[in-house]
């Protein structure tokens, strides 16, 4: 799906108040927090779990500290490994275990620009698979509107409008981290109502994923859900759900993710040019941080992206909310979308930028 048409969806699932933001790992990772990989990789060299063995062109000097193919687990070994150690930890109430969660992801960074222009969406409800507290952090006005739930127990005491949903726990609390392989298969027995109250809102909620990879497991179990709930209650149509990525997804996983209704917006189809139409923050230390908050900045700023629209699309689509009317003021044609700055004189409409007189006239023409 085309970029811009995607903003399009998103707003106006946001003006319908039914926008629910997922955030990931690699929006923390903007901050310098390590991404979920990241920290399976330190608890696999914790436990000295690797791939080494199982290479055929293995060499026996192979600098084992530069390898990074020692990594290379598959979808299954990145939700034991953290089992395996958990096991193995004789420690009290498994005190190494969580520590070693909490120094690996512990950062005093305050939030990033992403995390602020989430809030400035101000979108319904904010999910996160994060266990960190950036997104508390923000210095966004709107932050204050979201009450922060990390447990069942704090759907039924902070009753509110607006959530902050931590699925996966809290790193302040760490019995309620979910990580591990058991942690994943208990998961719907365990928060109950957390689960049921997400997948309540795949009923009438646009979902919008950033920072998940495509192979992520967090985002994969979101797709388990959203497939359950298409066949059990045979839903044929519901909003859709939208995913900004750093990869480019194959034809075929194309296909299996828009089967969920999730479509797929690489950050490479952003123009090269719309990163010098923003004023990026300097905090940012790599390109794919810069495309990630230049996308939420067309949501928040219209006339950002609307420089890549046709003008007359743009009318055409704004103006069909005064369609029915047989006559419509002036000021009702000026406040439903702005103009530049006019004036009225008796029966005309000045305009008072050049640029904007001849854009008009363009279309009148």
């Amino acid at each position: 799906m085309d970029w811009k048409q995607a903003i399009k969806e998103i707003q106006k699932a946001q003006e319908k108040n039914q926008l629910v933001i997922f955030v990931g790992s690699g929006v923390s990772n903007n901050s310098g927090i390590p991404t979920w990989w990241d920290l399976i990789k330190v608890i696999a060299d914790e436990i000295g779990y690797d791939k080494c063995n199982s290479f055929k062109n293995r060499q026996e000097d192979c600098p084992r500290s530069e390898c990074e193919e020692r990594y290379e687990f598959s979808q299954d070994e990145y939700l034991r490994i953290p089992e395996y150690y958990f096991q193995q930890d004789a420690s009290e109430n498994h005190r190494q275990y969580y520590e070693l969660i909490k120094n690996t992801l512990k950062n005093d960074e305050d939030s990033n620009p992403i995390d602020d222009e989430i809030f400035k969406i101000l979108p319904h409800h904010i999910i996160t698979t994060n266990y960190d507290a950036l997104l508390e952090k923000s210095k966004n006005l709107n932050s204050k509107l979201y009450t922060v739930v990390s447990q069942d127990s704090d759907l039924l005491s902070k009753s509110d409008e607006r959530y902050i949903i931590k699925m996966h726990g809290d790193l302040e609390t760490p019995e309620t981290i979910v990580l591990k392989e058991s942690d994943y298969i208990d998961y719907e027995q365990k928060h109950t109502l957390i689960s049921t109250f997400i997948r309540s809102l795949l009923v009438n909620h646009t979902f919008l994923f950033l920072g998940y990879s495509l192979n992520d497991y967090n985002l994969n179990l979101i797709i388990g859900w959203i497939n359950y709930f298409k066949k059990f209650y045979n839903v044929k149509e519901r909003p859709l759900n939208y995913m900004v990525s750093s990869e480019e997804p194959f034809e075929y996983e194309k296909m299996r993710l828009e089967d969920k209704n999730i479509y797929v917006i690489p950050l490479a189809s952003l123009p090269e040019e719309l990163i010098d139409n923003i004023d990026i923050p300097a905090s940012f230390t790599n390109p794919l941080g810069e495309k990630l908050y230049s996308f939420l900045k067309c949501i928040t700023d219209s006339q950002i992206y609307q420089k890549y629209i046709p003008l007359a699309d743009i009318l055409t689509e704004k103006y069909q909310v005064l369609k029915s009317y047989r006559k419509i003021s002036v000021e009702d044609l000026l406040y439903t979308y702005s103009l530049g700055r006019t004036s009225i004189i008796s029966t005309k409409l000045i305009f008072h930028d050049k640029e904007w007189y001849e854009k008009i006239s363009d279309i009148i023409d």
